[in-house]
This record gives C-alpha cells, sequence and structure tokens, in this order.
C-alpha cells in the first residue's frame, strides 16, 4: 500500500529514469527516512500478504518476457516480475521519495526497470496497447470514489494489449458490523494468542497487528450512503488506540511501532494517510466491466487482514476483440 503526495520530480538510483536530479537533504530526506521506518514495520493489508501474491502470480503465468506495469511502488510486485523475466517493467509513483525509500527492500535485481515519478492518472503514450499486465496493490484506496477509480481502470485498459490483464486489491470498508472496541480487542487477542504460541516472534506479531489494526480502525467510516470515507471518525479511533495501546505495551520495543501506526499515521496529523474509498465488489466490478474489461473475483482467505471479507482481489481481461 503507498502513500501519495504531490512531490516534484527527484533522484533515484535506476540507470533508466525520467526524473530530474537534487540533492537528498532537508526535508526530503527526512521523508524517505519516514519512509523507510514504515516499510520496514508495515506488513498486510498495507503491503502484499503470501496469498495475494499468489493471486499475482496465477495472473501472470503463461507469458515469457511479459511486458509490465506497477501503479505504486511495491517492492513484492516488482521481485515477482522481475523473476517472471518481464521484458520491460516500468514502476510509476506520484512520490519520488516512496522509490528512493525501497532501495533495498527487493530480493532481485531492479537495474532493469523503469522509474517514472508521475501521475497514475495519465497515460503514458509509449505504453498505450502495448502492456501484458497493470498491476496496483490498495491504490486504490487513495483515489477519489468513483470518478478516480474509473480513471485509473481507463488507463490500465488503454496502457494493455488485447488479452492483457489488470490485477489490483481493493478492501471494502463498508458494512463491518463490528465496534472500534470490538475490532481492537479482536486484534489484540490474537496478538497475545500469538505471541504466546511462538514468543521469539513477538514482535514480528506486533508488527501484524499493529498493520491490520490500523486499516481495521477505517471499516464503517464511510458518509452516509457513500463510499467515501470520513478521515474524522478514523481520526479518533486512532488516538484511542493509541493511548490503550501505549499503555498495554509500555515496553521501549512496542513504543515506535504504536506511535508510527497510531500517531504518526493519524489522519488529523498526516494527510498522506488519509483512505478515500473502499467500496464492495457489486460496485467497482461494474466500473471495470463500463470500461471494457471482462472481470474475475478474485476472493482472499478469511483470515486475511484486516478482517475476514475486507480484501478482496480483481483480475481485469482486456477482450482480444
Amino acid at each position: 500500500m503507498t502513500f501519495l503526495s504531490s512531490i516534484g520530480t527527484v533522484t533515484t538510483p535506476s540507470p533508466r529514469v525520467r526524473a530530474l536530479r537534487t540533492s537528498l537533504t532537508g526535508e526530503r530526506l527526512e521523508a524517505v527516512r519516514w519512509r523507510k521506518r514504515l516499510w520496514s514495520n508495515a506488513r498486510a493489508p498495507f503491503r502484499p500478504s503470501e496469498a495475494g501474491l499468489e493471486v499475482y502470480a496465477s495472473c501472470f503465468r503463461g507469458h515469457d518476457a511479459p511486458r509490465s506495469l506497477v501503479l505504486g511502488a511495491t517492492p513484492e510486485l516488482i521481485d515477482l516480475l522481475v523473476e517472471q523475466r518481464a521484458s520491460e517493467l516500468t514502476v510509476v509513483d506520484m512520490c519520488q521519495e516512496q522509490w528512493d525509500a525501497i532501495q533495498g527492500f527487493g530480493r532481485a535485481d531492479w537495474s532493469s526497470v523503469e522509474w517514472i515519478c508521475g501521475d497514475w492518472l495519465e497515460p503514458i503514450a509509449s505504453l498505450r496497447g502495448r502492456l501484458d499486465y497493470v498491476c496496483c496493490d490498495g491504490g486504490t484506496l487513495f483515489l477519489e470514489w468513483s470518478k478516480g477509480w474509473r480513471r485509473l481502470f481507463e488507463v490500465a485498459f488503454d496502457s494493455l494489449a488485447p488479452g492483457g490483464v489488470f490485477v489490483t486489491k481493493a478492501q471494502d470498508m463498508t458494512g463491518y458490523g463490528a465496534t472500534a472496541r470490538e475490532i481492537f480487542d479482536d486484534h489484540v487477542g490474537r496478538f497475545e494468542a500469538a505471541r504466546r504460541r511462538a514468543p521469539a516472534a513477538e514482535l514480528e506479531h506486533f508488527r501484524e497487528m499493529a498493520s491490520s489494526l490500523h486499516v481495521a480502525l477505517f471499516l464503517g467510516t464511510q458518509r452516509a450512503g457513500s463510499a467515501t470515507m470520513d478521515p474524522e471518525p478514523a481520526s479518533r479511533r486512532l488516538r484511542q488506540a493509541h493511548g490503550l495501546l501505549r499503555a498495554a505495551y509500555g515496553e521501549a520495543r512496542f513504543q515506535p511501532i504504536i506511535d508510527l501506526f497510531f500517531e504518526e499515521m493519524d489522519p488529523a496529523v498526516n494527510p498522506r494517510a488519509v483512505l478515500q474509498a473502499g467500496p464492495p465488489p457489486a460496485q467497482v466490478i461494474p466500473l471495470l466491466e463500463s470500461v471494457g474489461f471482462e472481470v474475475e473475483y478474485r476472493p482472499l482467505p478469511p483470515s486475511h487482514a484486516p478482517a475476514p471479507g475486507v480484501c478482496y482481489m480483481l483480475a481485469a481481461r482486456r477482450p482480444l476483440h
């Protein structure tokens, strides 16, 4: 999951670059460090899960040396496509600091990856009608419903060759019946059970819990009659969780993780952390079909973070004719 901001084009270590070079100093250096800290601690649903990666991999099978586009700088997807021996691999993100921050998080050789710092919602003329795959892991959460989502789908459709596939993870943030306190207690209870089973992995389980709980506290915060989320109730929930977690887990090893997910990523503190929309598949699939896609719904396991039935995946194929 990529947090977006309107930042000018700057340095990238990739040898194939469309970004202007400036120095890593001051506020920009601090932004890169913050994103590195986020990526070091974030787990699903911020980042792709093993189950999600298997869905991506299953959609990518069948092409030798595919031409591919990743919307949002996501290390796991870059690795997957490099290992798929993509003949072309372009990554687009609105935030240059994001690209700088994820260097070192991949296991594959990214030297052939082309990085573009730019707007996802603008088509890339050189890619039109040429690609086998376009993928975006959760980035739609940060787009306006339904205008921004439709525009992204149009860009993906425009970029794909006939038969090409757009694969995305989305989250249904509507209609989840549990209260914020029930969500909190469920997450903490599962963490406590996990660390009893595997004490040596305690900190990893805590990162998983914090990542999942942060997103789960946005569940059911839509404005009335809309798929658009209201940041104010989510912000209140995050502040409450921050206080409860700091009181319950006062050890120094937990505090930076608590502060990161429940204070620094409070929408009232960090506007980049505002989730925009989480519509259900019943609204998203017709929107994809209206653009021209043939759509396959790909559910994720009930155990998938942040709660059963929230995350889902869609594989949308551009028809051959």
